[in-house]
């Protein structure tokens, strides 16, 4: 048995708050030196810090076939936390008694699961339990991911294997994808060292691929009628899809919301006609209640005819029992800016070389659809809230915005519904949105 340290962690706050190694002068030896901690109520278990403060779990494990102390890495805190930790040296100590070597087991399945088995686990048991965006996970790992290191064994994948995949992205022209792409590979092997598949994430610590910034694009009244003309047209876009749009834009709903929409969500004979998207659906994590107005209940209704006894209303018509995916969305808008009725405003040069301004006609068959993206519609409703004089207590309820910590007292208080506010506001803009698309 390795000799144990007399340091004793109980708490989370402890465990933060441990203290590297003290450093001695010797660089080689600082940079290899650990700060080794017991964990009380589980004798084996040990939090190791690094001199830059890295947390690692640690099992310490007599191997059955040997008789041999060895550690085992249990992965990365606060990735893995107190409990957690607990919880798998407890597994660990179940096993190493009936006499299973967790070791050889690691090492089994680090030999045997491949990047694309890896994804599919994290996809089962991570990514669909808890995100409500897990299947944009799961297009992302099929599009991006697999292609290229796919057949990778899970275990042998290295951060120049990552960098590689994301300049391809990147090359492409898709820098923001390249970021999205990190992000999910860094969850997924957070999600492997956790479940004992590796021992280190090789996507940590490499840098994003492109700078962000927060987008501001809304659309002008001249490209809310051009767009709505575009849904009418049916350029580019199915009767599902363009109704999606409709709803997103006079409801200011986020677009994976509004294509989820199921019947069970909808009160149309209550006084107010009412849509509540449940918790489980919410950002916020709290139900979001929206009144309908005239429109959007048009629309709706229109919707649960065309699905029949399906329980989506935004129904796909290609696999059926399943809703049109928000992705979908982004597809069609690309598609009519193709179709040539969503397109940048273009010049009108007259013969002697002077611009003109152009024609409400003109303005009306085309808008600028630079960077434009479905969720833009939301933002382009909750500035027009604004614009209309919509108390902000009132806009924010309607968007379902989850309290910020200055409000979450208020909000605590305060149990007030809204829903009389927030219709007559919905009320409000779907009138100041049909002014202007059947206006001159």
């Amino acid at each position: 048995m390795p000799k144990r340290s007399e340091l004793l962690l109980s708490t989370d706050r402890e465990i933060a708050g441990a203290a590297p190694p003290p450093t001695g002068g010797d660089k080689e030896k600082d940079r290899s030196a650990r700060a080794e901690y017991r964990i009380a109520g589980t004798p084996n278990l040990v939090l190791r810090v690094s001199p830059k403060g890295r947390r690692t779990w640690v099992y310490w494990l007599k191997r059955p076939k040997t008789g041999t102390w060895q550690r085992y890495t249990i992965g990365e805190y606060p990735t893995v936390g107190l409990a957690r930790a607990r919880r798998e040296a407890v597994r660990l100590d179940e096993a190493v008694f009936n006499g299973v070597d967790p070791i050889d087991l690691r090492e089994e399945a680090r030999n045997a699961c491949t990047v694309e088995e890896l994804g599919e686990a994290y996809v089962t048991r991570h990514a669909k339990p808890k995100k409500r965006s897990w299947t944009e996970d799961e297009r992302n790992l099929k599009k991006d991911v697999y292609p290229t290191m796919g057949k990778i064994r899970a275990g042998q994948v290295t951060r120049l294997d990552v960098a590689r995949l994301l300049d391809r992205i990147h090359d492409r022209g898709a820098p923001i994808q390249a970021n999205r792409t990190l992000a999910l590979v860094r969850k997924l092997f957070n999600f492997a060292v956790a479940e004992g598949y590796v021992q280190s994430n090789p996507a940590s610590g490499i840098p994003m691929r492109a700078k962000e910034t927060a987008r501001t694009r809304i659309l002008s009244p001249d490209e809310i009628k051009a767009f709505w003309s575009a849904l009418e047209k049916a350029v580019g876009f199915d009767d599902v899809t363009a109704d999606a749009l409709r709803l997103q834009l006079l409801l200011g709903a986020r677009v994976s919301e509004v294509t989820g929409m199921m019947r069970a969500e909808l009160d149309l004979d209550a006084e107010i006609p009412l849509w509540t998207l449940p918790k489980a659906r919410a950002k916020a994590g709290r139900d979001v209640p929206r009144p309908l107005p005239g429109l959007a209940l048009t629309i709706i209704e229109r919707r649960l005819c065309a699905a029949g006894d399906r329980r989506f209303v935004f129904a796909s018509p290609l696999n059926a029992g399943q809703p049109i995916t928000a992705h979908a969305t982004a597809r069609a808008v690309h598609r009519a800016g193709s179709a040539g009725r969503i397109l940048p405003l273009p010049p009108r040069t007259l013969a002697n070389g002077r611009v003109r301004e152009m024609t409400a006609r003109e303005r009306a068959e085309y808008w600028n659809a630079e960077g434009f993206t479905p969720h833009d519609l939301r933002r382009t409703c909750r500035t027009c809230l604004a614009k209309l004089a919509v108390p902000e207590t009132v806009a924010k309820k309607i968007l379902g915005h989850a309290p910020q910590r200055a409000d979450v007292t208020a909000s605590v208080y305060d149990q007030h519904t809204y829903t009389a506010e927030m219709h007559e506001a919905l009320q409000r803009w779907e009138k100041h949105v049909a002014a202007i698309v059947m206006g001159p």
